[in-house]
């Protein structure tokens, strides 16, 4: 099963909680720069916290939205 989750104006540990609580097994990042201004939220700072839940983690930019079409 795959599900659409965002991190915006949630805490780092919501966004664990809504994974632990769903049963994710794998989070798979898509943001063409995984950097955030959002404390915790950082690819490094949020994988380590969603590793600690016991999630694995993935970064595949190339499922995220290009460039290109985010004005729209």
């Amino acid at each position: 099963m795959i599900y659409g989750v965002g991190y915006q104006d949630r805490e780092p540990s919501e966004l664990v909680d809504v994974l632990v609580r769903t049963r994710v097994s794998l989070l798979v990042g898509v943001r063409l720069t995984p950097k955030s201004r959002q404390r915790g939220c950082s690819r490094r700072a949020l994988g380590e916290s969603i590793e600690a839940a016991g999630i694995s983690s993935r970064h595949e930019p190339a499922l995220g939205n290009p460039v290109d079409n985010r004005a729209a």
